[in-house]
C-alpha cells in the first residue's frame, strides 16, 4: 500500500485522487505519505496511552494504597486484587482496545507503588536476602 501511494504522489496525483483509485481513507494516504509520519503517529499514540494510564493512576487515588507514595506516577502500578477476576495487565489492555473496558479492568485493582507490588507477589523476598547476604524482613 505504502508503494503504492508514494508512487502516485510522486506523479502529483491528490490524496483525494489517491482515495478514489485505492480506495482507503484520506488519513491512511497521509500516513503514507509523509515523511516520518509513522514514528510521529508512535510517538503521539505513545503519549496518549500514557496521558490515559495517568488519568486512571489519578481515579485511583494517585497514591500507593499501601504506603501512600504519590510523589512519580511511573513508580505507580495497578494490582489485580483477585487474580481469578483478571482479564488482562492494564498495560496490555490498552493495545487495540476500547478506554472503557482498560476503565473496567483498572476498577479491578489497586494502585500501589513498585515497591509495595513486589513485596505482594514476593512477601518473603529473594531467599529473605538482600544484596549484601545479610537476611532482611518483609516489610509488614
Amino acid at each position: 500500500m505504502k508503494e503504492k501511494i508514494l508512487s502516485l504522489r510522486l506523479q502529483g496525483m491528490s490524496y483525494k485522487k489517491i482515495c478514489e483509485k485505492l480506495r482507503c481513507s484520506k488519513s491512511v494516504v497521509a500516513y503514507h505519505a509523509t515523511p516520518n509520519n509513522k514514528l510521529n503517529h508512535t510517538v503521539r499514540q505513545r503519549k496518549r496511552r500514557q496521558e490515559f494510564i495517568n488519568l486512571l493512576k489519578q481515579e485511583a487515588g494517585g497514591k500507593c494504597s499501601i504506603c501512600g507514595y504519590d510523589k512519580n506516577f511511573a513508580a505507580l502500578d495497578f494490582h489485580h486484587t483477585n487474580p481469578n477476576n483478571k482479564d488482562l495487565s492494564v498495560s496490555s489492555i490498552l493495545k487495540g482496545r476500547h478506554k472503557d473496558k482498560v476503565r473496567q479492568e483498572a476498577k479491578k485493582c489497586i494502585l500501589v507503588c513498585a515497591n509495595c507490588h513486589r513485596e505482594i507477589h514476593h512477601p518473603n523476598g529473594a531467599d529473605n536476602q538482600n544484596r549484601t547476604g545479610t537476611t532482611t524482613l518483609a516489610r509488614s
